[in-house]
This record gives C-alpha cells, sequence and structure tokens, in this order.
C-alpha cells in the first residue's frame, strides 16, 4: 500500500484516474475507471481555534475507494458553507480566491491539460492541483503531465497578519517510517496526510456541502456528494505552548504540555528542520516528521525514542545504524494539536475503513492548533 507507484505517467492523463493513496502520500498503480460508482466521499466540519484565540473554520473530507485507499489521482471539489460562511475577497495571505472571494464556497478548477491555451484556467481558491484524497483536501491532483505529487497545504487558509501558515505530516512512531530506504518513498513523501483543512473565516451554525467532480479523458463525467453539520460555534479553547521540552542527548526527546478541555486526543508533531544539514554541511535531508498521539486532557506527556530518525539508501550521509531522531545541532519544531474527534484514528494507514468517522461526541471535528515552538538540539 505504501509504495510509490513507477508507472503512472502513462496513464495520468486528466481525472478519472482511480490510484491507491495514503491521502496521496503513497501511490500505486491506477486501476479501471469503472470502478468509480463504488467510491464515496464524507465530510465533517467545526470550529478551528488558533493559538491567539481567534477562531476559524475545519473541514476533513475523504475520497476513498471500498478498501480505503483514495478514490483518484485527480478530483475537482467544491466546499459551499451556509449562506452567512464568508470566503474573504481580497485575503491578506494566501491563497488567493479568485471566483470565490465573497462568496460561501472554496472550489477547485478542472484541469486543462499541458500546452492547451484555450480555455484559460479559472481563479479560484483550490485552482487546478486542489483535490480530495483519503485522508482531507491537499493539492494533490496528478499534474496535467502525469506526475504524481505529495504536497500538502500551508494552514490556515488566508492567515491574518502575525502568523505563520504551516503544513502538517505525520511521522513515526505513530505512523510507519516512510523513508527508510525500504519502502520507495525515498525523499519524495516525507509523511502522512492529517486530514484537517483550517480556515482563517469563522465557522457559522448550518449545513456544509462538499461536490467531487471526476471527469475522465473522454469527457465522461462523474459526481459525489457528501454534507455534514456544525451546531456548535463555541469551539476547543486555545492550546498553550508545551510547559517544558527535555531532550535525552541521545536523539529523543519528552515534549510536556497541558491539553485544554474538551480535547479529547492531541497530535503531538516533531519536525526536523534541516535534519543533518549542520552535520555534514548544508546538504541534508529537509524536514523529517515525527508523531505521538496522547488521549485526554490536562497535564499530558509525549515520549520521543531516540532512534526514529531516517536509515537506508534514503537517508543518504545522513544515516546510520540508529537513526538519531534529532541530531545535535539540528533545529526542530513542535507542534500540538488537539482535537476532539478521531483525528489520528480516521486517517491512513491506520484507519482502511471506505467512510471513516469523522466527528466526536458533539458531533462536529473541531480543532485547537498552539503555535510552533522552536528549539536547537
Amino acid at each position: 500500500m505504501f509504495k510509490h507507484s513507477r508507472n503512472l505517467i502513462a496513464l495520468a492523463l486528466l481525472g478519472g484516474l482511480v490510484g491507491c493513496t495514503s491521502g496521496q502520500s503513497a501511490v500505486e498503480p491506477a486501476v479501471s475507471g469503472a470502478n468509480l460508482s463504488l467510491d464515496k466521499a464524507t465530510l465533517a466540519v467545526g470550529v478551528a481555534t488558533f493559538f491567539d484565540g481567534t477562531q476559524g473554520t475545519n473541514a476533513v473530507a475523504t475520497f476513498r475507494q471500498p478498501n480505503g485507499n483514495s478514490a483518484t489521482l485527480v478530483n475537482t471539489p467544491s466546499l459551499t458553507g451556509p449562506a452567512a460562511w464568508l470566503v474573504p475577497a481580497a485575503p491578506a495571505s494566501a491563497p488567493a480566491t479568485g471566483v470565490d472571494g465573497g462568496t460561501n464556497r472554496i472550489t477547485a478548477a478542472p484541469q486543462i491539460q499541458s500546452g492547451v491555451t484555450s480555455p484559460v484556467p479559472v481563479a479560484d481558491t483550490l485552482a487546478q492541483s486542489g483535490g480530495v484524497f483519503s485522508y482531507g483536501f491537499a493539492p494533490d491532483n496528478a499534474s496535467t503531465s502525469g506526475a504524481i505529487v505529495t504536497t500538502s497545504y500551508t494552514m490556515p487558509f488566508w492567515a491574518a497578519t502575525g502568523f505563520t501558515a504551516r503544513s502538517y505530516k505525520g511521522g513515526p512512531p505513530a505512523y510507519p517510517q516512510e523513508r527508510n530506504g525500504l519502502s520507495g518513498g525515498g525523499t519524495a513523501f516525507i509523511g502522512f496526510a492529517q486530514g484537517f483543512l483550517t480556515l482563517n473565516t469563522p465557522a457559522v451554525a448550518g449545513t456544509y456541502n462538499l461536490a467531487i467532480n471526476v471527469t475522465d479523458s473522454v469527457g465522461n463525467s462523474t459526481n459525489f456528494a457528501a454534507s455534514a453539520t456544525l451546531t456548535s460555534t463555541a469551539g476547543l479553547p486555545p492550546y498553550g505552548a508545551p510547559t517544558s521540552v527535555v531532550e535525552d542527548g541521545a536523539g529523543g526527546l519528552t515534549v510536556n504540555f497541558v491539553a485544554p478541555a474538551g480535547v479529547t486526543e492531541t497530535v503531538v508533531d516533531i519536525q526536523d528542520l534541516n535534519y543533518c544539514f549542520a552535520t555534514i554541511g548544508g546538504s541534508g535531508l529537509g524536514s523529517v516528521w515525527y508523531s505521538v498521539v496522547v488521549q485526554g486532557s490536562g497535564a499530558q506527556s509525549a515520549v520521543f525514542p531516540a532512534n526514529l530518525g531516517p536509515t537506508g539508501s534514503s537517508a543518504g550521509a545522513c544515516g546510520s545504524t540508529s537513526g538519531p531522531s534529532v541530531l545535535t545541532g539540528d533545529t526542530y519544531g513542535v507542534f500540538l494539536i488537539g482535537a476532539d474527534y478521531p483525528l489520528f484514528e480516521a486517517g491512513p494507514p491506520q484507519n482502511v475503513s471506505q467512510t471513516p468517522t469523522l466527528v466526536g461526541a458533539a458531533g462536529q471535528a473541531d480543532i485547537t492548533i498552539a503555535a510552533r515552538a522552536t528549539f536547537v538540539y
């Protein structure tokens, strides 16, 4: 399930390709588009609380085959909120909203093949690259040249002044180590999708509708839909910084923190920002991600063992027999992501349900995210 395909270029023309992905985190060969009739989309919405106490909207979507893998490699989604849900017309930060600005929807544009000058692509929020995959929205539509994409959005969309938008990825020990030179992931894939899309526009009570169009290379079009209801706009309390980070000196560390009331689980992500750059003179791997999941609210600790780091051929000159999680001299970030829904449990590779549970006891997907805390090991 986690091998990157080597033969999709010949198959990936336009939409309608059916693939096996983990939120576009790992891809296998495409299969017949006839299986589209079996695919299903799901949606959950909630309130996103940012570290300064401001609030926006959280959207969690899936688009899966019966085996739980991503339904297609190319699709064109839209998310429409209640009439009072407002997409900024001229956001101060990315992404540009184009024709979506001032409306109650975010949309993607159908792909136009390389070299085709007409029609001109529609200028909208998700552009041609935006799709829904096995866990969440991502700018991962296979390109018009057939290339497979494994990137992620930086969030929140339309970040306010003073915010720095961030991307989020899942890594070991909570997720498999996909950068060990054994899976074919290499340096193209650095972590698993965590499913959420946070938007810096206030959540509004009411019904949200997800629509997904899949159009194949000869123009056959199939539509999918899902909806979700937001009943409470209260949201979770803001997440504070870690109370302490204790390094063990061997590559591991312990993050101590207080999870706000109402949080049922926290995903603690560690991002080594420049893995072994300091060690080998500026030619290291770049970002390497680790994750630990902690249940409940109140005082908590997340322990990251010392030997989680990349090994094998994909680690290159950074590799070692022990694979230190963070190397001495590396700068790393700590992310605290609290939720009142099964954020980790709903995602790949641990969840292969076609329609996973995306909401908590309150019936929505509320999230609270601390500011990134940065340290030098």
